[in-house]
């Protein structure tokens, strides 16, 4: 799991804490190599079209009040037979 925090609208804006890039993605960046490079690419276009990403069975709301949110997502490493992931991202709703 990672936080990523979020601007939510038609065109989001994704930026991941320094706290998951040391953590959690270097960690599958060691392990995954440049396949990760190509899974994160993906999981943030995603995150920039999260209103649509939740429309999916692959996102969820997990809780949350009017300026945040806490989102579910599966996703899976750009491996063959990897198995499938779980992040949980932060939304910070702004200008609402």
């Amino acid at each position: 799991m990672r936080c990523t925090s979020l601007i939510m609208s038609s065109n989001n804006t994704v930026t991941i804490e320094t706290f998951a890039q040391s953590h959690f993605i270097a960690g599958f960046r060691k392990r995954y190599k440049k396949h990760w490079c190509i899974t994160l690419d993906a999981i943030e276009s995603s995150l920039e079209r999260l209103e649509t990403l939740l429309l999916t069975s692959r996102a969820a709301v997990v809780c949350g009040d009017d300026d945040v949110k806490l989102v579910k997502i599966e996703f899976r490493v750009v491996v063959p037979k990897t198995l499938p992931r779980r992040l949980v991202i932060a939304v910070l709703l702004l200008g609402i």
